[in-house]
């Protein structure tokens, strides 16, 4: 598994799918790249989940799992969403199914999705692309209910390139690192970014 990419852990610790493609370099066959592979440690092997479609053959780049029951939320660098549920109440089954998009097909539109966070209540999902789109995600059904310009609202971060996930504190802030890509660099930034009064300010005017 290429660095920079993820990995979950079922509950019972039998499996550990791993994410198949990196994000440069191609054509990936479909066959091979387009759905989860995993490794099973008790076993000392690896197989496929043929079901279990990713899109157009790019990894999972964050996760971010819950407990009671065990889900884990995963993204790739396309800002598509998904979620694993270990195991699923109704058939006590692995799950796995999509939840939403951010709405690109390539990097081209917004950039790459280098930061996704999910609200501990489970509700929301917020993604910021390499170009400073931000996006609040509903989990329930994945619709985008907001949309934003980081750097307009933050314009000491335009042209700054964004990463993190899963990394929130007990103030319900989740923390992102903010760094260019020039030989000369300044140095990373660590953001703290409180969701509720950003996009409250953001609808304020403030």
């Amino acid at each position: 598994m290429p660095a920079g990419r993820c990995g979950w852990t079922p509950r019972a610790r039998s499996i550990s799918p791993p994410a198949t493609r990196a994000s440069y370099g191609a054509p990936y066959d479909p066959t091979i790249f387009n759905h989860v592979h995993y490794y099973n440690p008790a076993a000392g092997r690896f197989g496929e989940r043929t079901g279990w479609k990713l899109r157009t053959q790019h990894a999972i780049d964050a996760a971010q799992c819950f407990t009671g029951p065990r889900v884990c939320y995963v993204a790739d660098n396309l800002g598509t969403v998904w979620r694993f549920l270990d195991p699923d109440p109704a058939t006590g089954k692995l799950e796995w199914r999509r939840v939403g998009s951010i709405g690109q097909s390539t990097t081209a539109t917004y950039g790459a999705n280098w930061v996704f966070h999910v609200n501990p209540g489970r509700t929301r999902a917020y993604l910021l692309t390499k170009r400073g789109k931000f996006f609040e995600m509903r989990l329930s059904d994945g619709r985008i209910l907001r949309k934003l310009d980081f750097p307009a609202v933050e314009p000491a971060f335009a042209g700054w390139w964004y990463y993190g996930h899963n990394a929130w504190d007990q103030f319900g802030r989740f923390y992102l690192a903010a760094f260019k890509q020039v030989a000369k660099s300044t140095g990373v930034r660590l953001l703290a970014v409180d969701p509720a009064r950003f996009l409250a300010a953001t609808a304020s005017g403030g």
